[in-house]
């Protein structure tokens, strides 16, 4: 056990640490993995949309919404995001959209049909600002277990 009446301590731990009990406080735990299943498809029809990723590995914080296919910042800090659609053919822009601001802040422009399509973006959002993983484009997508649309908290502030 430390104690200590001062109101703040440092704990340098060179080794192994064992916990008996419960720790206290982990922080701001935020994290999400959200995935297609397979044959589910995106509309088309000229008009941007999400990737419709109704599935999730972990959803720490409850931030990412399996409705809307967004991610809504429960606190405000700084967020790494990653979209990727795999698997498929694909031939057109996809990224990472700030509903919130309506901005893209990350785009992949694809001039040929690949396989892959990767985004990443790190950024600032306040609470309650929401990201979604979309085209832009009037492409038909099929949605599997490889198109993901992940992100975490790096660090509130």
């Amino acid at each position: 056990m430390i104690y200590s009446s001062a109101p703040a301590h440092t704990l340098d731990v060179s080794g192994s640490v064992a916990v008996s009990g419960t720790l206290a406080s982990l922080g701001n735990k935020i994290a999400f993995l959200a995935y297609g299943s397979g044959g589910t498809s995106a509309p088309s029809g000229g008009a941007a949309y999400s990737m419709p990723l109704t599935n999730t590995s972990y959803n720490y914080g409850g931030g990412y919404n399996t409705t809307q296919h967004w991610f809504a910042a429960p606190i405000k800090g700084i967020y790494s995001f990653t979209g990727t659609c795999g698997g498929i053919n694909v031939a057109g822009a996809f990224g990472l959209f700030n509903v919130t601001t309506s901005a893209w802040i990350a785009v992949h422009s694809s001039v040929a049909t690949t396989d892959w399509v990767s985004v990443s973006a790190t950024i600032e959002l306040n609470a309650g600002d929401c990201i979604i993983f979309r085209n832009n484009n009037s492409l038909t997508v099929t949605s599997d277990a490889n198109t993901h649309f992940m992100g975490a908290l790096i660090t509130p502030t």
